[in-house]
């Protein structure tokens, strides 16, 4: 039996495994002829056998879950939509190894924020995020060396229990009268939903602020996955000591500043000065608390504030001490706030307790900064309980974010609300009466977090077009202004705890009465942000490291990174829409892995055409078969790359892929013979060596000798030596020497290329001038004849 209060919910299983969601029934509520009842329950977990018996449960009230595990080992979570019965399953867990390796289920337990489930077992222990995404677990340790260093923490947990709002938990092992003490690292957003904590990937512990600092780096550092990109900046200790558990943090767009909340007051850091600010009088400190979140305007802190029954949105400045002589700005309010966050350039949107979503602009300029308030918009009967909204946008039509007037926003705008996890779009219009109304509609469930890409001011707001241009401007500036046009800066992104979908136009959403089916990009890791300036989404792994040289195993995390332009190209392309995929390229082929991404591209398609072509076999129905999109995507390729690149992108993938997939391939390539002549002619002498391997496999297939491997390895090899590139020339005789490991086919060649004797390129002929000609890019090479070779002869140094 386990109650929990803020959602006032028991939840009971009984003796035959199942499990009920029960309320206590209040005195003067029930009819009084009928008999009298304690409590009214519905049964939402009925086991069909003995193996889903439910065995423990958990309840997670901030996004209404309850969770069952069953006498199988398996977890089952369930929605509690309401308290009429009305609890659906939600999703299956993935465990982490099979039952024999974790054992039996000790205890399972949410985090305070609701974000992470604790799982402890006999063996081991395992996390989740909050809609089914595995986090860190033990059971990848050594089990041995654990047991030899006594870190019974490692190899089993009975108990558990959460402190420090979440950021740490205690664990008690079987037979061990030791607490051990777990350290996590969990998202800012878990504590303050920003845009901001989203974009630059802000970590928060229990002793210290973790951001992420690749975001103004070169590419390939970027994406390098080093330990140094992340800044660390420990809690000043007397506010950690005054103030601790830290509940919330919130960075600033640029990344320059933090803002953290403890139980009453503030702080805040710069990133680049590495100072932190704390108020110098601790009683105005005490005097109130963070409720509702903070943001930050350039360096100015908006925070929301409730002191002591006073409700208030203060502004400070970065630059001044914390006290209450330097407060820029109180706006008062009539109810706590929910949720607090910027819109565009100078809004400021605030979502309050009594279910009215206020709008502001940040006024700054005169010489002091003000909130104006311009517009509100009440969502009674709309939103039932303000307290389950988790995030709020909106969004405005291009021509009212730009030109419109500011106070008629909230008339225009469609907004999106977060609500347990439940993401939820809300279109303006008016009712018959002249009357403003709104059309509610689901666009994702299971949602742990959000992005809005136009909210995310550092990265996406293109610079305004310059209006002193001349009224007809050049074909080339008119391709680049239809080309920003098709960015990913309107996007649209949800994380549902399995996958990230993401619909490239947020427009698609609005426009359409069903929601448009997003694009699905797979993942094997957390996502924390996606920067869509590197084309990349950045997350964490867990990772434990345990060393024999010493007594202790290491938890940490690791950076991932993973491309996201190979999957919006694919859709574009089996859409048909090509404008949209070399808009794509266009906007992105700044990036020094773009070559990469498109090699992954051309890979996705290839396995996805071969696993096509072996299903279409089996088929009899032309009209069932699937129209083959690798086509597309080689003449896309063709059409958005240099020569050069495009046939090094061919070779790669190739090389990369499994034999049978090459005959798929290169059924819409031209012969790999042509491909090596026009790379030799291009001078890219490293592609045309990448497609030997697949001369050489063509020609063991069709048992071709009339223009032997032996040719096209001695054409290359004396190019090789002309540029004096030795290290190519080496790479090729160790090709040769693969295929014939008597050495005579490599005598031959380096004779045959004119580098016997430490002659030069082209001056190992004969006396007579006899011999064979090999014949590329215009070149005669004479070459000694056959007979002349000794297969014995040695090889000159």
């Amino acid at each position: 039996m386990v109650y929990d209060r803020a959602i006032n919910l028991l939840v009971w299983i009984t003796n035959e495994g199942q499990a009920y969601a029960v309320q206590r029934i209040p005195e003067g509520a029930q009819d009084p002829d009928s008999p009298k009842k304690l409590f009214q329950g519905h049964c939402f977990h009925d086991p069909k056998n003995d193996g889903e018996k439910a065995m423990k449960v958990a309840v997670n009230a901030r996004f209404s879950l309850l969770t069952v595990n069953c006498a199988n080992g398996d977890i089952l979570v369930y929605t509690a939509k309401d308290y009429m019965g009305n609890v659906p399953l939600s999703h299956n867990l993935q465990l982490p190894a099979s039952p024999t390796t974790t054992g039996s289920l000790s205890f399972i337990s949410y985090s305070p924020d609701g974000y992470c489930l604790f799982a402890g077992y006999e063996h081991g222990w395992m996390t989740w995020s909050v809609f089914g995404k595995p986090g860190g677990n033990s059971f990848t340790a050594d089990r041995s060396l654990a047991k030899s260093n006594d870190e019974d923490w490692v190899t089993g947990a009975s108990h558990g229990c959460w402190i420090g709002g979440g950021a740490e938990i205690i664990l008690a092992s079987q037979d061990d009268r030791r607490l051990w003490i777990l350290e996590t690292a969990r998202s800012a957003l878990t504590g303050c939903y920003s845009s901001a904590n989203l974009a630059r990937g802000l970590l928060q512990t229990g002793t210290e602020i973790i951001l992420y600092r690749g975001h103004d780096l070169p590419d390939l550092m970027t994406i390098s996955g080093k330990d140094s990109l992340w800044h660390h900046a420990q809690y000043p200790p007397t506010y950690l000591h005054s103030q601790w558990p830290i509940r919330s943090s919130v960075v600033s767009q640029d990344g320059r500043y933090v803002a953290i909340a403890g139980r009453r007051g503030l702080a805040h850091y710069s990133v680049n000065s590495g100072r932190w600010r704390v108020f110098e009088d601790s009683k105005v400190e005490n005097s109130f608390s963070v409720r509702g979140g903070m943001c930050w305007y350039g360096h100015i802190l908006i925070a929301a504030i409730d002191n002591d029954g006073s409700y208030e949105l203060r502004l400070y400045s970065r630059e001044m001490p914390l006290n209450n002589q330097t407060i820029l700005h109180i706006e008062y309010l009539p109810s706590p706030v929910v949720f607090i966050g910027p819109s565009g350039e100078d809004s400021l949107l605030v979502y309050t307790y009594d279910n009215i979503l206020y709008h502001y602009i940040i006024n700054s300029s005169h010489s002091r900064i003000t909130l104006v308030p311009v517009g509100q918009i009440a969502f009674h009967g709309i939103v039932r309980a303000p307290t389950r909204v988790r995030a709020i946008s909106w969004i405005l039509p291009e021509h009212q974010m730009r030109n419109g007037d500011p106070s008629q926003d909230v008339k225009v705008a469609s907004v999106l609300l977060l609500v347990d996890g439940n993401l939820v779009l809300l279109q303006p219009s008016l009712s018959d009466a002249g009357e403003l109304k709104y059309d509610m509609r689901v666009v994702s469930h299971e949602v742990e977090y959000y992005i809005l890409m136009r909210d995310q001011l550092s990265f996406n707001f293109a610079p305004s077009v310059d209006e002193s241009q001349p009224p007809s401007p050049s074909v080339e500036r008119a391709l680049n202004m239809y080309h920003s046009n098709l960015s990913l800066r309107d996007s649209l992104w949800t994380f549902c705890g399995k996958e990230l979908l993401a619909w490239s136009d947020v427009q698609d959403v609005l426009r359409r009465e069903d929601v448009a089916k997003p694009l699905e990009v797979p993942l094997d890791f957390y996502p924390l942000s996606v920067l869509l300036n590197k084309g990349i989404v950045l997350g964490v792994e867990a990772e434990m490291t345990q060393r024999r040289d010493v007594t202790f195993s290491v938890l940490k995390f690791a950076i991932r990174t993973h491309l996201i332009l190979p999957y919006f190209l694919q859709y574009s392309l089996t859409h048909g829409d090509m404008p949209a995929a070399l808009s794509l390229c266009q906007h992105f082929s700044h990036l020094s892995y773009f070559p990469h991404a498109l090699e992954v591209l051309l890979h996705h398609v290839l396995d996805d055409e071969v696993d096509n072509a072996s299903k279409d076999s089996k088929i009899d129905d032309p009209a069932q078969k699937r129209d083959p999109l690798l086509p597309t995507v080689i003449s896309f390729l063709q059409a958005s790359l240099p020569t050069t690149v495009y046939l090094d992108i061919v070779v790669q993938c190739t090389r990369k892929t499994e034999l049978r997939s090459w005959r798929t391939l290169f059924t819409y390539l031209p012969p790999p013979k042509d491909l090596f002549e026009q790379a030799l002619k291009l001078n890219s002498l490293k592609t045309a060596v990448g497609y030997l391997l697949v001369l050489q496999a063509f020609e063991d297939e069709t048992d071709d000798h009339d223009s032997p491997i032996e040719d096209y390895v001695v054409r290359l090899m004396y190019l090789a030596s002309r540029k004096n590139d030795w290290e190519l020339c080496a790479e090729l005789a160790r090709f040769l020497i693969a295929l014939d490991g008597s050495g005579d086919m490599l005598q031959r060649a380096v004779t045959r290329a004119g580098l016997r004797d430490g002659n030069l390129a082209g001056t190992g002929l004969n006396g007579n001038g006899s011999g064979t000609s090999v014949k590329g890019l215009g070149l005669a090479i004479r070459t000694p004849s056959w007979s002349s070779l000794s297969p014995s002869s040695p090889l000159s140094p």
